[in-house]
């Protein structure tokens, strides 16, 4: 089991899986979105991500139309995107991890 929050500490969650796969990211959208030279991602199974703390906290942003990035509103860090044409998959953002 991971769990992981943002840099404040608002939004805390865990997920019941193990990582399978990692991928950096080096596309300008991710540089932008996270404001480093690389993007560190996960797909992972929605259903065994669970929030612990801070749903109210979660802010989306739809870069485009049907990919949205989510990020803690009280401190800017980014903690998973999703696609709504790929159901049931999150994008982790691994640096979240603790």
């Amino acid at each position: 089991m991971l769990k992981g929050q943002c840099l404040c500490g608002a939004v805390q969650y865990q997920y019941s899986a193990e990582i399978e796969t990692s991928i950096l990211c080096f596309c300008q959208h991710c540089r932008l979105a996270q404001g480093v030279l690389f993007g560190w991602n996960s797909p992972i199974e929605q259903s065994k991500f669970q929030l612990l703390l801070g749903e109210g906290c979660l802010r989306e942003y739809f870069h485009t139309e049907n990919k949205a990035r989510v990020f803690c509103s009280q401190c800017g860090s980014p903690i998973y995107s999703y696609r709504t044409d790929l159901p049931n998959v999150l994008r982790l953002r691994l640096g979240t991890v603790t």
